[in-house]
């Protein structure tokens, strides 16, 4: 009988404390544009709609010291060291594409890490339309075959001291 009864009391208690989990979720109302006409006896209909409010979206600012760069192209490693190959080819790249007479960009080259991890802050200068899109089917011949390089474009050189 005890057991019975204690049994309808877990019972009891348990309903209880589930029908007060129950989720309170508030279904959030859509914005609604607003829509006015001219009377309808005026010749040719105006309308004006309002579109709903926009959402606020937050920008990230860049640190001070943070430079942006027109090409990022970052070695890293996976605990191996990286390419040595493409790090020395892409190297000789850069180095050698101003030399051939044509216009050569910026570049920086940021060591961060231990095992040969490089960044490559490339900054288009004084080059036109064509000469970027050059650099760049060249850069991407070197690199393309190793898996342990990405390249970014607009992006911040993170890796900056």
């Amino acid at each position: 009988m005890i057991s019975t009864m204690l049994r309808a009391a877990i019972l009891i208690l348990l309903a209880f404390h589930l029908n007060g989990c129950k989720s309170k979720q508030v279904t959030p109302v859509e914005p609604k544009s607003e829509e006015v006409s001219a009377p309808e006896d005026t010749p040719g209909e105006i309308r004006v709609v309002t579109a709903p409010p926009m959402k606020e979206v937050k920008i990230p600012k860049l640190a001070a010291d943070t430079t942006v760069c027109s090409m990022l192209v970052s070695f890293y490693s996976r605990g191996a060291g990286t390419d040595f190959n493409t790090v020395t080819a892409f190297d000789r790249y850069v180095t050698d594409y101003g030399v051939t007479g044509k216009k050569s960009p910026r570049v920086e080259r940021i060591p961060w890490g231990r095992e040969g991890e490089i960044d490559y802050c490339i900054r288009w200068h004084e080059l036109n339309s064509s000469e970027i899109k050059a650099f760049e089917e060249g850069a991407k011949q070197i690199v393309e075959k190793s898996e342990l390089v990405h390249i970014s474009y607009n992006a911040a050189c993170k890796h900056k001291r």
